[in-house]
């Protein structure tokens, strides 16, 4: 039988054509190689990152001091060896920022919850804790956070609050005075009880505390 026409012409110029094609082929393998050890590389470190956040470390833990409880692991020995101390200082660096950030945005969500509660003055924190211990915002914060944090958001309140009562109480005094001076019959050396006969009766009398 005759061969194709097409295939005549493919067979004229397959050779170059070949070169090409193993080229490329070639080219994309080494493309792939590197994709995959570059993503076997990732994971690697980033199973030694869940052993490092499996260690408990503080923003203050010590490569010498923690590198031997680490060598058993094989997800310590599968990091080079030139990339482990690097790799768990950034972690450790990282590790202080992220705790920073996390106790501001602890604060942050109590003082939230402290605007929502609507306290006044009265407010005490055994009622606060009553009504919104459950909340998340309120056990993110350690007990002593949590009392400085309501002691200084009431401050202003009590503050306003004892100035309120202050000036109300010497409005009464000076009311009361005021009384004495107009009622008629009081003279110096008057015993206490007969003078409330005179002033019983006057709401400025009930507005001082007496005996």
């Amino acid at each position: 039988p005759h061969a194709h026409p097409h295939a005549l012409a493919y067979a004229s110029v397959h050779p170059a054509q070949a070169a090409a094609v193993r080229a490329q082929a070639h080219a994309n393998a080494q493309a792939r190689a590197r994709e995959e050890e570059k993503l076997q590389k990732e994971r690697r470190i980033e199973h030694y990152k869940q052993m490092l956040r499996e260690m408990d470390l503080t923003p203050f833990s010590m490569w010498e001091r923690v590198k031997g409880k680490m060598i058993n692991d094989r997800r310590f020995t599968d990091v080079p060896k030139k990339e482990r101390r690097g790799i768990f200082e950034d972690f450790v660096r990282n590790q202080a920022t992220e705790m920073q950030q996390s106790k501001q945005e602890a604060k942050e969500g109590f003082a939230a919850l402290l605007k929502e509660a609507d306290l006044d003055a009265k407010s005490t924190l055994e009622e606060f804790t009553k009504r919104h211990g459950e909340d998340k915002r309120f056990s993110g914060l350690e007990e002593k956070q949590r009392e400085a944090m309501f002691a200084a958001h009431l401050k202003p309140m009590v503050e306003e609050y004892e100035k309120a009562k202050r000036e109300k109480q010497e409005r009464r005094e000076k009311a009361f005075l005021e009384m004495l001076k107009e009622t008629r019959g009081l003279r110096p050396g008057d015993r206490w009880q007969d003078v409330k006969r005179y002033v019983r009766d006057d709401r400025r009398y009930e507005g001082v505390r007496h005996g």
